[in-house]
């Protein structure tokens, strides 16, 4: 009888212990989902594929559901990049077909139609990039600054003024 509480201690220490080897394991099995879905992740912020997404199978439920998750999202990404580009070459053919020179700014210049090169002279490579200013006549810099500046700060500037370019 006394072999009894010693084999009840054992058999309790043992499913104890296979209890915790079991949620180890379903730890370490979580972890390595975990790190793998991270990876993931990581390989789609690097990719220059902008139709990665994310694979779910073989994934636990809360993981597949983010996945599918974060798949919507990239999905509708997609489909804003593509109704962006969209607008973009509408934007483009509109202004190359217009007759007077088109100039895109915020402090520097995103985008110069050919009327406004050709005024210049110079190519798009040459223009875009740089402050508008630059190309003002040395007498005008000032003004043309001046100007943007207040523009892009939302106060009052003048709506239009000439200056010459160099």
């Amino acid at each position: 009888m006394s072999l009894a509480p010693l084999a009840l201690w054992f058999l309790t220490s043992s499913l104890a212990a296979v209890g915790v080897g079991v949620l180890l394991r379903w730890k370490r099995r979580q972890e390595q989902a975990v790190t793998a879905f991270s990876q993931q992740l990581k390989a789609l912020g690097e990719a220059d594929l902008p139709a990665g997404r994310i694979g779910i199978e073989d994934q636990s439920a809360p993981l597949a559901q983010l996945g599918r998750a974060i798949n919507g999202l990239l999905e509708d990404l997609d489909r804003r990049g593509t109704r962006l580009k969209d607008r973009e070459g509408l934007f483009q053919r509109l202004v190359e077909t217009v007759h007077d020179a088109v100039l895109v700014h915020r402090e520097n210049i995103v985008f110069a139609n050919a009327r406004f090169l050709d005024m210049l002279g110079m190519s798009s490579a040459e223009v875009v990039g740089k402050p508008l200013a630059h190309f003002a006549a040395p007498e005008y810099v000032e003004l043309v600054a001046n100007n943007l500046q207040r523009r892009l700060a939302g106060e009052s500037a003048a709506e239009r003024y000439e200056a010459c370019w160099r």
